[in-house]
């Protein structure tokens, strides 16, 4: 018969902000700044408010690979969400 579409994915609570933390580190970690970045920038269109751990991953991500260029925006698009900078913002 007809293959059934799976459910729709649930919308992440905030504390599954800590899934998509680690999956961003795991993205910096294998170079795949761009992909961390598609993945930050597609949190708040799913309702998805990202915090600062979410934002040191993604800043960390781009550190790794050598992305300095993305390092104020991304500081920028922190202050747009209300999201305060922390010790580790400024280490990374």
């Amino acid at each position: 018969g007809p293959r059934s579409s799976p459910p729709p994915r649930p919308r992440p609570r905030n504390g599954d902000l800590r899934d998509i933390t680690r999956e961003i580190v795991g993205l910096g970690k294998s170079r795949r700044w761009a992909d961390a970045l598609l993945l930050l920038a597609s949190l708040p269109q799913q309702g998805i408010m990202p915090n600062v751990f979410v934002f040191n991953a993604a800043l960390g991500a781009c550190g790794k690979s050598m992305q300095d260029g993305f390092v104020l925006p991304l500081l920028a698009d922190m202050r747009r969400c209300e999201v305060a900078a922390d010790a580790f913002t400024y280490s990374t």
